[in-house]
Formats: C-alpha cells, sequence, structure tokens
C-alpha cells in the first residue's frame, strides 16, 4: 500500500502552497489578536466572522510581522488613518503565504493599505446614521427642552479621568458662584467593555429621572480608537432617545463621533460643557431681573395711565358745569327784566344745585382713583414679596448646597480623623514595590515622613477582629 511519512506530506502541501501562490497576495480580515514580543516582532491572529453571525468565525490563520517591518508598518498606518493598530479593525494586508513542516500554515505581512481600514469604519459609520435617520431617533433628543437653569447633572465618565477633573474644577471655580449638584456614574470610556458600560450609566440615570436636569458624556479625549464605541449603534439610540437633555464633551478636535450628532448639544471638551451650563444660569439671572425690571415698569405705567383718566374724567366734568352754568346764566338773562326776584331766586338755586352735583362728582372720582391706586400698591407690594421670597428661597438652596460639596473635600475628610498616603508624589493605591520605599502620610495636622519596611497583604476583611 502506497504512503506518505509526514514530513513528506507535509513537504508536499508546501511545495503546492508556493506554486499556488509564488508571489505576495492581497487578503481582507479582521485582526482578532495582536502580540509584540521584547523583540519587536509582531503576532497577529487574522479571522473572518460570518456575515450572518457576527460572533461565529468561518475562517483564522496565524500571521506575522517581523519587526524591521512592523516599525515602517504600525507608524504609516497610525500617521495615515489616525487609528492604532489593534484588535478588532478590519484590514487589508499583503502576505506571503508560507508553509512550515513543524509551525503549519502561516501569513508573513509585507504592506498594509490604511485606507481600507478608515473606508470601512466611514462606511459602518454612515450606515449607523441612516439606520437612526430611518428609525426617526436621529433628532430625538434635540427636541427634548433644556431647563432654564440645569444645576442637577449626572455625568458619566472615567472617575479617574483628567477631563472629569477638569469639568469638576470649572463649574466649582466660576465667577458668579453658582452651585451645581454633580453625581458621577463611573463608566469605562474606552475598550470593549465601554459601549455596556455607558449603556449601563444611562440606565442608572434613567432610574432616578427626576432627580437630574440633564446628563453630560466626558471623556478628555483620545485616538480615533479609544473613541470608537461613541460610534456604536447601541450608545447612538440610547442617547438620542434619553427623555433627558445629552450634553456630549467627547474631547476631540476633528472628528464628530455619531453621539455627538445624536446629542441635544456637543461640545469639543468637557470644560466647554462647563461652560455652557454656567452661561445657562447667567442668561436665566439675567432674565430673572429683566422681569423684576419689567413689573415694576407695568406698575407705574399703569399708575400713570390712571392719573390721566381721572385728569380727563375732572376736565370733561368742569367743562359739562360750565356749559351748564352758562346756559342757565343766559337764560336767567333773558327773563330778567320781567321776573328780575324769581331770576335770581332761581339763579341762587341753580347755584346750589350745581355745588352739589360738582361735589358729588369730585367725591366720587377721588373715591374711583383712591380705590385703583391701593390695588396697584397691593399688587406691586405682592410682587415684590413673591419675588425677594422666591430669590430667598433659591439662595437658601445653593447656600445649602455649596455647604454640602464644602463638606466632601479632600481638607474636610483629613479633618475627620482620615490621612492620604504618598509615594513619589502619588497617591498610594496597590501595595507592590512600596518595600524600602519612603512615603509621606498627610493628615490633618501636617505631614509625615516613614520608610516602609514590611509590607503585609491583608486577604480578608480589613476590620475583622483577629482571632
Amino acid at each position: 500500500m502506497e504512503h506518505y511519512s509526514l514530513f513528506d506530506l507535509q513537504q508536499k502541501i508546501k511545495d503546492s502552497l508556493q506554486s499556488s501562490f509564488p508571489l505576495p497576495i492581497w487578503v481582507v480580515a479582521e485582526i482578532g489578536e495582536i502580540k509584540v514580543n521584547y523583540a519587536g516582532h509582531c503576532y497577529l491572529e487574522l479571522i473572518e466572522k460570518d456575515d450572518s453571525d457576527t460572533v461565529k468565525i468561518r475562517a483564522k490563520v496565524s500571521a506575522n510581522i517581523w519587526a524591521n517591518k512592523f516599525r515602517l508598518l504600525k507608524a504609516y498606518f497610525e500617521t495615515s488613518t489616525r487609528i492604532a493598530l489593534e484588535q478588532g479593525l478590519k484590514v487589508l494586508v499583503k502576505v506571503d503565504v508560507r508553509f512550515h513542516e513543524v509551525y503549519g500554515l502561516s501569513l508573513n505581512v509585507v504592506d498594509i493599505d490604511p485606507s481600507y481600514t478608515v473606508g470601512e469604519m466611514k462606511l459602518q459609520r454612515n450606515l449607523i446614521i441612516q439606520k437612526l435617520m430611518e428609525e426617526g431617533i436621529v433628532d430625538l433628543n434635540k427636541e427634548v427642552p433644556l431647563p432654564m437653569a440645569p444645576q442637577r447633572i449626572a455625568v458619566i465618565s472615567s472617575a479617574s479621568a483628567a477631563g472629569y477633573q477638569d469639568f469638576l474644577n470649572h463649574l466649582a471655580a466660576n465667577q458668579f458662584g453658582y452651585a451645581f449638584s454633580v453625581e458621577l456614574f463611573a463608566a469605562v470610556m474606552q475598550g470593549n467593555e465601554a459601549e455596556a458600560s455607558i449603556i449601563a450609566a444611562l440606565d442608572c440615570i434613567y432610574s432616578r429621572l427626576n432627580d437630574f436636569d440633564v446628563a453630560v458624556i466626558i471623556r478628555g479625549g483620545g485616538s480615533q480608537t479609544d473613541l470608537v464605541c461613541f460610534d456604536s449603534y447601541a450608545v447612538a439610540a440610547n442617547v438620542a432617545q434619553f427623555p433627558i437633555p445629552v450634553l456630549a464633551g467627547i474631547g476631540h478636535d476633528k472628528d464628530e463621533s455619531i453621539v455627538d450628532i445624536v446629542a441635544h448639544q456637543s461640545f469639543k471638551t468637557p470644560t466647554a460643557v462647563a461652560n455652557f451650563l454656567i452661561d445657562c444660569l447667567a442668561e436665566f439671572e439675567d432674565e430673572l431681573v429683566d422681569y423684576a425690571n419689567g413689573i415694576g415698569h407695568v406698575a407705574q405705567s399703569l399708575i400713570h395711565h390712571q392719573k390721566l383718566l381721572t385728569l380727563d374724567v375732572e376736565y370733561e366734568l368742569l367743562n359739562r358745569i360750565r356749559d351748564m352754568l352758562k346756559q342757565h346764566g343766559t337764560f336767567i338773562s333773558d327773563i330778567a327784566y320781567t321776573v328780575s326776584n324769581r331770576a335770581t331766586s332761581i339763579l341762587n338755586d341753580q347755584k346750589r344745585f350745581a355745588d352739589r352735583v360738582t361735589h358729588v362728582f369730585n367725591a366720587s372720582v377721588l373715591f374711583s382713583i383712591k380705590r385703583r391706586y391701593d390695588f396697584l400698591q397691593q399688587v406691586n407690594r405682592e410682587l415684590e414679596f413673591g419675588l425677594t421670597v422666591g430669590l430667598a428661597k433659591q439662595k437658601t438652596i445653593i447656600d445649602n448646597l455649596e455647604a454640602r460639596i464644602g463638606a466632601s473635600s479632600p481638607r474636610e475628610v483629613l479633618k475627620r480623623g482620615y490621612s492620604l498616603t504618598l509615594c513619589d508624589g502619588q497617591v498610594v493605591r496597590q501595595l507592590e514595590d512600596l518595600d524600602g520605599k519612603e512615603v509621606e502620610t498627610l493628615l490633618d495636622a501636617g505631614r509625615i515622613k516613614s520608610k516602609v519596611t514590611v509590607v503585609k497583604r491583608i486577604t480578608g476583611d480589613i476590620w475583622q477582629k483577629r482571632s
């Protein structure tokens, strides 16, 4: 029976592959795994997923880029695309097909086309935007009314991000002294876990929707790949349909993410978001002042108008009385020659009648004027009192919030008996590499410098009683 040795079989496969692929070929694949060893060689796992099932892998092969070639290709790709060469990217690479009798099939990458990856990402991005538009949700969040004085802020960010600290510091240091209530909903802002983490933070805010005026998504910038989670359909759809305004300050200068497009408003930096919130309160305060001034002007205008009406009534009454007296005077003159005594009597009666009429009309007009004036004075007092009470109440709320924020400052925490340990100017968060080093302990009363002689890790509850 004819047979092959294993080596002969492998050799035959190698010869067949070399004859089938004598020259390098271009291959489209996704980077499933990427590692760079100490010598600078890059080892890849290239995969292709099923179009109908993005989890199922239909093809997989090992590939490598030798160190001298990897340095050039990596710099060329990242400079052209502003994207890090990493897991999850779809790439077009030129490869030599290699087969080794011991190590099997592998591909040696000799070139890469950056334009393919950029085009693929833009295509996916455009498809997501088109889907949002077809579903009619792309502008939903923009249509949510923005509160006139947004002070209760829900922030989605990494707790340690510099952008988050800049946001807090800018709000706290505003020149008007406005107080903001800020609550962090910590989330992973890059990598494979970012999408689910951001959506979970939005869900937490949604469960307490009445506690907040706006939601803010901020991060301190990064590479294009770091920001890929903000081009996710799931994140964009959640932001677009969120029931309170979402402000985005993702921290990039050139490209606009899909979250920027669907958010109520987007800004280049977290600090710009803080400036917008401060400006909103400044505009609200200006409107309150304008309303107060407007109420005063309207009240003065009403009083002036009533005075003019009163003068017009008084003038009309006087003219009518003069006309009446003139008419009666003419009548008396006509009959004076014949009935002198009776004319005198009638004239006296008419004069008394005229005096009574004048007195009645004057009293009625003055009484009406006084009632209207008293009513306007009462309205003016009630408006001034209501405005004073409202502003005092808001000031009390703002003062209380400011006091609560102040009580949480690092200095206040130290006053309550806590301490902070630094090593090489950094806060100590782990025990590794501390043995023999100098550390500095900050207390409310001062600073203590000491040297670490023993580092012991406690595996159980640090506060539990020892047996």
